[in-house]
């Protein structure tokens, strides 16, 4: 990613620090023929730096898991969250001249 912007190949290894975790979550739904009775995860948006989901026909930041009560469903997810206590922000080289942060 970081090279497709031009910007150093290991900035944001760098900015998530050298103890930064990154996690895997393959799920898989079945069908059934009362989704509305299953229990699955509420709505949410996940809490880590980066949060890449493969899923099927769903978008938004905000998603939840669910059942279908048609087909199985599968989501591959990918979590990487920066070392405890690390700060982090916008790159540098993201930042263009004249423009500022829209954040802190």
């Amino acid at each position: 990613m970081a090279r497709s912007l031009n910007l150093d190949e290991n900035c944001f290894l760098k900015q998530f620090g050298e103890r930064a975790q990154l996690q895997a979550s393959f799920n898989y739904y079945s069908s059934c023929k009362r989704p509305d009775l299953v229990l699955g995860l509420k709505p949410h948006a996940d809490g880590t730096g980066y949060t890449i989901v493969l899923q099927d026909e769903v978008g938004s930041v905000v998603h939840r898991a669910v059942s279908d009560s048609k087909r199985i469903r599968i989501s591959i997810t990918t979590f990487y969250t920066p070392e405890a206590g690390k700060e982090i922000g916008p790159e540098e080289g993201l930042i263009g001249i004249g423009a500022s942060r829209l954040y802190k």
